[in-house]
């Protein structure tokens, strides 16, 4: 595909480069291997030592992370978390079998469905209005100039 897009400066069209370019450019990652040789002094005398490392790194430009798209919305661990507290206040109203407490009960009840309820429409907020909105704006992002 040809850049066919010019500088609003000086309408010029060589150099001119795409956002997500620039942002991916920016973004550096190596590996160092390194060894060394040496003597420990031990309890018997000396002992000669091999050392041996392995080193990565991952380095960005300034420009590269100013330039850097949002993170995409994650979905609610809310959810999943609710699910093990539904579990858990089961697990206690069985283990309180006999106990006349059946306003405990309620209350137990009521408040997982209140928090069940609120976990369901947090999600749906994200899959509904938040993913289409960051699908539109990634998309506007990667064809930035």
């Amino acid at each position: 595909m040809a850049n066919t897009a010019t500088c609003p400066e000086c309408h010029q069209l060589d150099r001119v480069i795409r956002v997500r370019s620039v942002y991916s450019g920016g973004i550096a990652s190596g590996t160092a291997k390194s060894s060394a040789v040496g003597v420990t002094f031990t309890g018997d005398g000396l002992a000669p030592t091999v050392l041996r490392g392995t080193t990565n790194s991952i380095s960005q430009s300034d420009l590269s992370k100013r330039l850097e798209p949002l993170p995409a919305p994650t979905s609610s661990i809310g959810l999943v978390a609710g699910i093990g507290v539904g579990l858990a206040m089961l697990i206690t109203i069985l283990l309180m079998g006999k106990v006349q407490a059946w306003p405990i009960y309620v209350i137990l009840v009521v408040s997982y469905g209140i928090f069940l309820s609120s976990e369901l429409r947090r999600e749906n907020f994200r899959r509904t209005i938040l993913m289409p909105w960051y699908e539109k704006y990634f998309h506007a992002w990667e064809n930035l100039y």
